[in-house]
This record gives C-alpha cells, sequence and structure tokens, in this order.
C-alpha cells in the first residue's frame, strides 16, 4: 500500500469529509568547493514530507487546517490529522471550493539527464566551474556549491483529484575574489535553473569574473535623475512583488489592488503575463500547490490591465475560477509543511524588437544596471530602493565607468511621495524593450530601459 493510500485510509477511519494530501519527496545531490578543491560531496539525500488539510464549512466561513508529517505510521498520521482538525476548528477564511479532477496541459519541467543521474551532472559541473575559473589570472573562487534537486510530488483530495509531477532544479552559488594592487573586490553570483543547458556555465563564468575586476575599479554613481537600463535579474527581484501583487484576487478582496480591468497602468510598450506553463519557468507546473491546472493569463496588454489572478480561497470567495496560482513556500525541502497562498507563477514580459546593443547604443546618457545588492521593495506602495551591487555608466551610446553603491529608487506604479507629491511609476516611463529575454527567478522578461529614474549616490 502507497503512502497515500495509508493515509487516505485513516482519513476515512476519522470519518474526515473534506481533506487534501500533498506528498513531497525532494532528493538532492551538492558538491561543495574550497577554492579550487572540493570540501565536500553529499548526497542523494531525501527529505520526504507530507501534509495534509482538513476543510471544514462554517455558514459562510472556511476554516482549513494542516498537519503535517515525516512517516505514515498509523499514530503519526493521526497526531497529523489532530492537528489539522484543530487548525480547521480555529480558523476563519473567506471561502474555499475544492478542485475537482481537470485535464491537465503539458509543460516541462525536469531534465532527463538530472532524473537519470544527478550524482554525475554535480560532478561534471564542478569540474567545468573549476577549469573556467582557472582561466582568470585575478579573480579566485574562496568558495563554491553546485546542488541538483529531483522532486516528485503527489496532490489528492476528497473530489477525486491526483495529480503527480517530477520536477529538476540545478543550482550554483558562488563566492568570488578579485585582486589587484592591494585592492580586493568581492562578488556573489547564483543561479538556479531546471535543465542543464539553461546554466551556460560557459558564458557565465567569463562574465561573473569580468564583474569582479571591475569591481575593483568601481565609483559611486553621482546624484540625479537619469535614463537606466534593467537587465532581467534586477526586473526579476521587483516585479513579482510589485505589479505581480496587485494582480492577485486576494488585493481585489481586500480593496487594496491598484488596479481595475480596463485601465491604463502602464507604458503602451508592455504586455505582461502570467505563465505557469513556460516550458522550464522555475514556477512552471501542470497544476499549483492545490491540485488546480496551472494556466497562462494575460495581466497587462499595451499597458492596460486585463485579468486577475486566483487560487481555490479567493476564487470562492469572488465567485471566480481559480486560475491555478494556489502556491506553496519556495523553500524545496520544507515546501510541503506550508499553506499555500495566492503568488504567482512565473512572471513574463513580452520581448521588443530592439537589441540590447541597440539600446545601449541609443542612450546618450544613463546606467546600465546589472544587478542590485538585496533589491528592496514594498508590494503596496511599490516603492523600492536598492543598492547598486554592480552597474556601468552609459556615455554617448558606450558602457564606460564601472558603479558600485549608491541606490536606485522610486516607484514602479504611479503614486505618491513621502510629500504628497505625484509620481509617475517605472512601468510608465518604458522607452525600450529588447527582444533577448532570459530567466532571472521567477521572471521570464528582457531587458527594459527607464527614462528619468532617480539615482542617489556622491
Amino acid at each position: 500500500m502507497s503512502e497515500i493510500d495509508v493515509i487516505k485510509k485513516i482519513l476515512r477511519e476519522e470519518g474526515i469529509d473534506q481533506w487534501d494530501i500533498y506528498l513531497e519527496k525532494p532528493e538532492q545531490c551538492e558538491i561543495q568547493l574550497r577554492n579550487f578543491d572540493v570540501e565536500a560531496v553529499r548526497g542523494p539525500v531525501t527529505n520526504s514530507g507530507y501534509s495534509v488539510r482538513v476543510i471544514k464549512h462554517k455558514n459562510k466561513k472556511v476554516g482549513i487546517g494542516i498537519g503535517t508529517g515525516n512517516n505514515v505510521q498509523p499514530e503519526q498520521i493521526r497526531r497529523c490529522l489532530n492537528t489539522a482538525s484543530i487548525g480547521a476548528n480555529l480558523t476563519e477564511f473567506p471561502g474555499y471550493i475544492m478542485p475537482k479532477p481537470k485535464t491537465l496541459s503539458p509543460v516541462k519541467i525536469a531534465d532527463p539527464k538530472i532524473i537519470s543521474d544527478a550524482e554525475s551532472v554535480v560532478k561534471d559541473k564542478a569540474e567545468q566551474l573549476q577549469s573556467l575559473l582557472k582561466q582568470s589570472k585575478s579573480v579566485l573562487p574562496t568558495f563554491g556549491k553546485i546542488r541538483a534537486y529531483t522532486v516528485s510530488t503527489i496532490i489528492n483530495n476528497s473530489e477525486g483529484v491526483h495529480a503527480e509531477k517530477k520536477e529538476t532544479l540545478l543550482y550554483i552559488e558562488l563566492a568570488l575574489k578579485a585582486m589587484r594592487e592591494g585592492r580586493l573586490a568581492e562578488y556573489w553570483p547564483t543561479r538556479i535553473v531546471r535543465r542543464i543547458e539553461d546554466l551556460q556555465l560557459e558564458h557565465q563564468i567569463p562574465r561573473w569574473t569580468k564583474l569582479a575586476e571591475d569591481t575593483l575599479n568601481a565609483k559611486a554613481p553621482k546624484t540625479k535623475k537619469t535614463t537606466v537600463i534593467f537587465t532581467p535579474d534586477t526586473l526579476g527581484s521587483l516585479l513579482p512583488d510589485t505589479v505581480g501583487f496587485h494582480c492577485l484576487g486576494s488585493t481585489v478582496f481586500k480593496g487594496i489592488s491598484r488596479f481595475k480591468e480596463g485601465d491604463q497602468v502602464g507604458s503602451s510598450w508592455l504586455t505582461i503575463f502570467d505563465d505557469g506553463l513556460y516550458d522550464y519557468g522555475l514556477g512552471s507546473s501542470p497544476f499549483d500547490d492545490e491540485g488546480t491546472p496551472q494556466s497562462r493569463t494575460v495581466l497587462i496588454e499595451k499597458g492596460v490591465h486585463k485579468n486577475f489572478l486566483y487560487d481555490a480561497m479567493y476564487g470562492a470567495a469572488l465567485k471566480v475560477d481559480s486560475t491555478g496560482n494556489g502556491q506553496k513556500m519556495r523553500q524545496i525541502d520544507l515546501k510541503y509543511s506550508s499553506l499555500p497562498s495566492l503568488q504567482p507563477t512565473n512572471i513574463v514580459v513580452k520581448p521588443g524588437n530592439m537589441s540590447l546593443e541597440e539600446m545601449i547604443a541609443t542612450t546618450k546618457e544613463g546606467i546600465y544596471v546589472e544587478q542590485f545588492s538585496a533589491a528592496q521593495s514594498d508590494s503596496f506602495t511599490t516603492s523600492f530602493g536598492s543598492e547598486i551591487r554592480n552597474a556601468y555608466v552609459i556615455e554617448n551610446g558606450e558602457l564606460s565607468t564601472p558603479l558600485k553603491g549608491g541606490q536606485i529608487s522610486g516607484l514602479l506604479l504611479d503614486g505618491q511621495s513621502a510629500e504628497g507629491e505625484k509620481m509617475s511609476g517605472l512601468i510608465n516611463r518604458v522607452s525600450g524593450i529588447t527582444r533577448e529575454f532570459k530567466l532571472a527567478h521567477r521572471c521570464i522578461t528582457p531587458y527594459i530601459r527607464f527614462e528619468d529614474v532617480q539615482v542617489s549616490g556622491k
């Protein structure tokens, strides 16, 4: 008898009518480097777990409780169900409609090479990493980590949903140290992808070592408003938590969304989707963490807001169908233990018709921002203020002086300053979008150029 069948048998014995089961089996292999040497090899390591949600309807409200476990001994399962039942008795949510079985759309989320031999993949990538890093004369690795995940997930519920998937992830983290004439600079790149070919170490390592080297000569930016080109990495750290947040049905229900369907909310150059079926996207899956099929939803089309996103809870509360956006937390090893919440899957920005080379060449003066130290944004106000980790001055259509420090700040959406003055949001100040695009975090986005962006420095 499978783990799912054991849990379902005890659910029947306990007389629980409405429930869902989320079973997760992540397996990981990892190699850690210290300088150029292998310091540790781990794996394969498995940390399986499951959660059971119990749903109880109370007049116009719904109680939802969750219990978790790591083994399927009957006494452990009963403790899990008891915890979930207590939670369902104590909580009140605006609504919930249990997902029913539906046809799932195909989407690619796994690399067969990682599934078949994750240990060899990690070993090969560690060797490639070491070889590429040794080609640099002024940059040394102080730490490195390469980790491969294979994750199997099963969701069952009391309405007959039975959904299964297997996905893969490949993660790299480095600490690079650049040295020249007594000067020292560090650069900490990370990258996570679903398939080996998207890691692109042969391209990334020379780029990362150059960024580390250029940091040795970096200067602080000047305080002014100027043209700024944001890379996919910078946009990926800002768009889901701001634009994505105001497209959630939960913000509609609470009356805090800045969007209304049909309103012009951004530049006519800008079209944005939530696409849970984008092949090899980090938020892609045939179904969400409640068992609802994921989908592709137009959020903003040529600057006009079109649709909101829903999960089973806020879809029920607002009497619309779920768009498949019930998502558990991002942490892989303990994902099963969290309650689903309404979140974007992959934020996808439609590419433009300009090359990156053309975008830079047609910028007389500005800043090209490669990466922020830590992007800080407020979901509600959409204000952001992020320290520059790596950037370059643009002079007469060319990249020149490296920049580090200082801050870029503003609003993603139209709003007000601290003094109550009206401010135009970044997405209304778009002056160019490239046809090149990249996967960055849970975004697939091109490079975008914005005008009149506040830069604070010396």
